[in-house]
């Protein structure tokens, strides 16, 4: 499948291209911050290293009155000094695709990932594809339901692994200011370790089912406040009951004068696997979204275009590969550039 992926990949921006017209939005950002980070390893735990994240991207959109398509690349680049002394790379391709009539919406789009990692002993890719469908129905004047069929491809050197899922959501308006969502969300999966050797080949699959509700709130007066729940009940030929994984991401933003803006982000996985007996960790599921992040984020309007950033929180990246993961807490400054 992963080869069919890139051709579509491949394929969608071919048909996208010859749309584009001068008529087309282009929006680039570019960002650098820049700090100390202290590990959650208790035996490095009083020692301060330094971090530098950057990000670039790029993004054309065009809508008509029934259309719009966006295309997006984005590069981050982010490197660790001190115990733990590597550096990574993410590149991000992006492109969506939708229509509307009447009450109906409807659309295809794609999110296609590397991700590269870096150090002295050990370099490793991972590769992440996505291909999803949209579609839409004005229910009432106040409800929108929505479902969004999606197949997912991942490489993670250690595991392979396809996926479909359906997710639906019913999106209500309460006044004004406020959009309350409920949903499901449904997914069967087949993975492959590729890393146990010692281990006999039919003990190196798979499969199972991913499901459970989802909840959504958005409200945007004075201040913007969104959250998105998930809770999901996990059933696999090697779990056993209770298996469960949560995701949570909350963003609140409020503007403190005319020049500067406070957010509070948060971005956060967590889950509880049992495993039968006789069974490898290798061979459980890792979620498509699985790094952590809680920020206070405190942003200034330098000059027109020009942010300065002050940003404190926790982080867990990659978790994947041992000698690629980082839990601690960081302190950055930076800069934010959109032309």
């Amino acid at each position: 499948m992963k080869n069919s992926c890139y051709f579509f990949l491949i394929g969608f921006i071919l048909v996208t291209f010859p749309t584009v017209s001068i008529s087309a939005l282009t929006n680039f950002r570019f960002s650098a911050e820049s700090g100390l980070y202290q590990t959650q390893n208790s035996a490095q735990h009083t020692n301060l290293n330094l971090v530098s994240r950057f990000s670039g991207g790029l993004k054309l959109q065009e809508s008509t009155s029934n259309s719009v398509w966006t295309i997006s690349l984005q590069v981050n680049p982010d490197f660790y000094q001190g115990d733990f002394s590597y550096s990574s790379v993410k590149f991000f391709a992006r492109g969506q695709y939708s229509q509307k009539k009447n009450k109906w919406q409807w659309g295809t789009g794609f999110d296609a990932r590397k991700y590269s990692y870096f150090s002295e002993v050990r370099n490793s890719t991972f590769d992440l594809f996505k291909l999803d469908g949209f579609f839409s129905f004005l229910m009432a004047r106040t409800w929108n339901f929505s479902i969004n069929p999606s197949y997912y491809y991942r490489d993670l050197v250690t595991q392979k692994l396809d996926a479909f899922a359906t997710p639906f959501h019913l999106v209500t308006s309460i006044g004004q200011h406020m959009n309350l969502g409920f949903g499901s969300y449904l997914e069967h999966f087949e993975l492959q370790a590729d890393f146990l050797q010692d281990i006999s080949q039919t003990n190196q699959t798979n499969n199972g089912w991913r499901l459970g509700p989802e909840f959504t709130l958005t409200y945007l007066k004075k201040n913007y406040f969104n959250l998105h729940y998930l809770y999901l009940w996990h059933n696999s030929r090697i779990t056993r009951a209770p298996s469960f994984e949560q995701y949570l991401r909350l963003l609140f933003s409020r503007k403190l004068s005319n020049n500067w803006i406070l957010f509070f982000i948060v971005d956060y996985f967590w889950n509880e696997i049992h495993l039968l007996e006789n069974y490898h960790e290798g061979l459980a599921y890792i979620p498509y979204e699985n790094e952590n992040h809680i920020d206070v984020k405190l942003e200034k309007l330098i000059r027109k275009n020009l942010f300065l950033s002050i940003r404190v929180g926790y982080f867990r990246d990659n978790f994947i590969l041992s000698e690629f993961s980082i839990e601690g807490w960081q302190a950055l400054i930076g800069l934010d550039f959109e032309p």
